[in-house]
Order: C-alpha cells, then sequence, then structure tokens
C-alpha cells in the first residue's frame, strides 16, 4: 500500500534495515487506485509534505523521459521510442530513512545473504530493480552505503556470479542512475541492470530517496526486434511486478529475477 512508513520490507528473503514512505503513479495518476500497488496515502494536515512530494515526482518523471530518449538512441531506435511508457505508468517514489545499526555486515561482505544473528545486517540485500530506470537522490557525504558488483555473469542469478563490491560515493549535486530489469530486456542485455545492496551504519543515519520509473501494468515487455536474436521470452510487466511485490513483503521463496525470463 502506497504512503505508508514501512520497517517489514524483505529483499531475498531477508528483513531490510530501513523504513520508507511510498508515493506511486497508478495508470499514470497519483489519484489512482489499482489491485497490485493499492493506492497513496498522505500524511494527515501536511500539504506542504503533499505539494513538496507531487513537484518532484513531476520532475523526476520529466527527466526520466529525457533518460529513455538517450537510451533510445543508443539502441538506434527513434528519441521517442520509449514514449508509451508513460502513458500509464506506475512509477513511484521512495523515501528512505536508514537508521543506526548496532550490528552491520563489513562491506566487503560477500554475495549471499547474512546470518543477522552470528553475521549482521544489510540495509538492502542485493538485488535489481525491477522497473525501466531508477534515478538516485542520495547525499554527497558519508555515510557512503550504496554498492554495486561488478560482474561479467549477468545470465547467472544472483546465487552464482563471480565479481566484487564496489561502494558508490556520489558526486555532488548529481543523481545516480541505474537501468532496472524490464530495460534490460528491451536493451537485449545491451544495457545491463546493476545488481547493488545498501550497507547499514552502525553510528550515522541515512536517507535517500529513488525514483523508479515503471511501466504500464499492461506492458508486454520483449527485445527491440533490430537487436538480434532475442535473449529473452516476452514477459508482462504487471505479473512481473506482482510477483516480485509478493517476494518483498512475505517469504514466498526464490525471488523472481530476469534471469528467469532468459531462453
Amino acid at each position: 500500500m502506497w504512503g505508508v512508513g514501512a520497517d517489514d520490507e524483505l529483499t531475498k528473503q531477508t528483513r531490510d534495515w530501513k523504513e520508507a514512505v511510498d508515493i506511486g503513479a497508478q495508470d499514470g495518476s497519483l489519484d489512482a487506485r489499482s489491485s497490485v500497488d493499492g493506492f497513496n496515502q498522505w500524511p494527515a494536515n501536511d500539504a506542504l509534505f503533499r505539494s513538496d512530494t507531487e513537484k518532484y515526482f513531476k520532475n523526476m518523471e520529466s527527466l526520466s523521459r529525457s533518460l529513455c530518449q538517450a537510451l533510445a538512441l543508443g539502441l538506434g531506435e527513434d528519441a521517442n521510442y520509449f514514449d508509451g511508457l508513460f502513458d500509464k505508468h506506475t512509477s513511484y517514489l521512495r523515501i528512505n530513512h536508514y537508521p543506526p545499526c548496532p550490528n552491520p555486515v563489513a562491506s566487503d561482505f560477500p554475495l549471499r545473504s547474512p546470518n543477522a544473528e552470528t553475521e549482521g545486517y544489510l540495509a538492502i540485500n542485493r538485488h535489481t530493480d525491477a522497473g525501466v530506470l531508477t534515478v538516485l537522490r542520495q547525499k554527497d557525504s558519508e555515510p557512503h552505503s550504496l554498492q554495486v558488483f561488478i560482474s561479467n555473469d549477468i545470465d547467472k542469478d544472483h546465487e552464482s556470479r563471480d565479481g566484487q563490491w564496489i561502494t558508490v560515493r556520489p558526486e555532488p549535486r548529481a543523481f545516480t542512475i541505474n537501468i532496472a530489469d524490464m530495460m534490460q530486456v528491451y536493451s537485449n542485455d545491451r544495457y545491463v541492470a546493476p545488481l547493488h545492496r545498501v550497507l547499514a551504519n552502525r553510528d550515522n543515519v541515512r536517507y535517500s530517496a529513488p525514483f523508479f520509473l515503471n511501466p504500464p501494468y499492461a506492458a508486454d515487455v520483449e527485445p527491440l526486434s533490430t537487436l538480434g536474436k532475442p535473449v529473452y521470452d516476452k514477459l508482462n510487466w504487471g505479473q512481473y511486478r506482482r510477483r516480485r511485490f509478493e517476494g518483498d513483503f512475505a517469504d514466498v521463496g526464490k525471488e523472481v529475477q530476469i534471469a528467469d525470463y532468459r531462453n
């Protein structure tokens, strides 16, 4: 349910060390409802929060449109190729609060889920973003908690990749941009969704605000026909989104990955 401050989200069946408020669009509207993501719940008696959030959401939507135009040109298409993604998009803005953690894992913790009781906690376990792309706003000051796994094994699931974790140090007054799963499919692996995680910190609070650009629920996603033999089968975004959502808030076994749709 959008708009709720939650601290019970799971990633890779481990509980995240964070709280979050989500504000999302249903069929392109911040006032609509859906059976997948519910509806927005705004804080009572806080008109400034709502107006500022709506303004920021629209700015991120505009920036995402520009980024998609650049990505389309990079794939040899017209700049407006991805414009249809914005007609009834299901994007959302997440406002993250990462409180101090008494037992965080070390920054060089390997590519697996930690045992919280004996090894410590991650703020968010390893994952790729599900939608088209992510525009992340984060402070350039400490703590630097976002890590990206550098690997060439994109055809393998998250448990089997070889590589190393690199800590992302944001540039002042700049956004961090992530390719997400649906753009990886559209591009037939020309653009790759990075596997990433967020470290917990023993002493310092951290805030971040990622904007997740997501397609319409009805969108069927498949590689562009101009990019050679398809690496992925066609998939429906609404179904994929629902399966990821179920894995975020309940332990339903192996979390769905885009590698599951490779043909």
